[in-house]
């Protein structure tokens, strides 16, 4: 199977994490004994951080086995939740790199949090595409090494060094700042004139404990709204857990409600009287909402991780990228008459019922609406209704009805028809 964007250019960077980690030129793979160090290191680093998460909001990246098992593991998947997240936007990349090009600047991203550069780097990445296809004012083509400049912002200085190191040897040219900050104390850079911010599993780090995080979180990101360019946006994204997902989206709902538009991964999410709340927060406080791509990965991070007794088969995110400009689009309110068009993102996986359906729950950013179909059935089938995935956008035209006036459900028929658009971008 052919590698996506994302897989591809992860792959490119493989060599360098491990030079980084083994101060000196290697390959991507690792000796018996060095694989078995990393997974030891892994799995200690994965308990601190998804178990009992002791180790949030603590400086670890200072710490020389938990470094490498970042850059050797943690990085790569970071690396492609953020790359996957950022092409859900391709097009707002697309228009910020033309306009960086016609004012003959270079394009300007701020990674939060950086570590060692993930996030950055997948954001850079895709930025160098879109920006080799853009001609300046004068017509001449733009030089794809030269038009980027990037500053990144953590709380160590050894991830930082890490950061630089990996920037000059994959992205020559591109023009690097570094500084440790400290966020919740302030220290964050009254620098403006950014396109792009990316913040990476680093807001559900900040005020932790603080029973009033989620304002402040809020109040965070509002301030660092403030230094996009016009029609530049910010991505925040953060690890799928139920916590951590939940506490995003409960953000992205204060967001809203200062006025702040999300362009991404909601569908319309305002109607003519203000915001609506998230439907995942508003379902209960057992549901959440993230994208996932199935993944196979790259050594050495398959082997660290069948020795560290870990599943790796996707790569899954919670994300939201937020603009700076006020929303203006207005949307019709949450209706409980029956729909002729569903047109939102896939939310589930599909699940089999007692009646033996395979049904999917579809958010159109005002509610979840499910829609189903018998397992198996040749017309859902063709239409390509089981090839859903998290994430697709899909819109559904003249849907069955099913159920009854006090509870709709929906299903697909000889007259439906599909559009579908996979999450994941090749």
């Amino acid at each position: 199977m052919k590698a996506s964007f994302s897989e591809s250019h992860l792959e490119r960077h493989i060599p360098s994490l491990v030079s980084l980690w083994k101060q000196k030129e290697s390959g991507a793979f690792l000796l018996d004994k060095e694989y078995k160090s990393v997974s030891s290191s892994l799995l200690s680093l994965q308990r601190g951080l998804t178990g009992k998460r002791d180790l949030i909001g603590v400086n670890y990246m200072e710490d020389k086995a938990y470094l490498g098992a970042y850059l050797l593991y943690y990085w790569p998947v970071s690396y492609l939740q953020v790359s996957y997240a950022a092409l859900s936007v391709r097009s707002e990349i697309a228009a910020l790199c033309e306009a960086a090009a016609r004012e003959s600047r270079p394009l300007r991203i701020l990674d939060l949090g950086s570590g060692p550069g993930p996030a950055c780097a997948a954001v850079a990445d895709i930025c160098l595409d879109a920006l080799a296809s853009c001609e300046p004012g004068d017509g001449s083509l733009v030089q794809k090494n030269c038009a980027i400049s990037v500053t990144l912002l953590d709380q160590s200085e050894k991830s930082l060094s890490r950061a630089r190191r990996l920037f000059e040897r994959d992205f020559p040219g591109v023009q690097v700042t570094t500084a440790v900050c400290d966020f919740e104390r302030g220290t964050l850079s009254s620098a403006a004139g950014f396109d792009i911010i990316v913040m990476s599993h680093a807001l559900n780090e900040l005020w932790k404990g603080d029973a009033g995080f989620l304002e402040k979180r809020a109040a965070f990101l509002e301030k660092c709204l403030g230094a996009l360019t016009p029609g530049g946006f910010m991505l925040v994204c953060e690890p799928a857990l139920l916590e951590t997902s939940r506490s995003l989206l409960s953000v992205r709902d204060l967001m809203l409600e200062r006025g702040y538009d999300v362009k991404a991964p909601c569908a319309s999410c305002r109607n003519a009287s203000g915001a609506f709340r998230c439907p995942a927060i508003t379902a209960g406080e057992n549901q959440t909402c993230h994208g996932e791509v199935t993944w196979t990965p790259c050594e050495p991070v398959a082997g660290i991780a069948a020795r560290a007794g870990l599943d790796r088969e996707s790569v899954k995110m919670s994300y939201v990228v937020l603009s700076g400009a006020p929303a203006s689009e207005k949307t019709p309110a949450a209706t409980r008459k029956p729909l002729r068009e569903i047109s939102g993102r896939v939310v589930s996986d599909g699940m089999l019922n007692k009646g033996g359906r395979i049904r999917f729950v579809i958010c159109t950013g005002k509610e979840r609406i499910t829609v189903s179909a018998k397992q198996g059935d040749p017309v859902a089938k063709r239409k390509g209704f089981f090839s859903f995935r998290r994430y697709d956008t899909v819109t559904i035209t003249n849907p069955e009805i099913r159920g009854d006036r006090n509870n709709v459900s929906y299903g697909i028929d000889a007259g439906t028809e599909i559009v579908h658009v996979p999450f994941a971008v090749t």
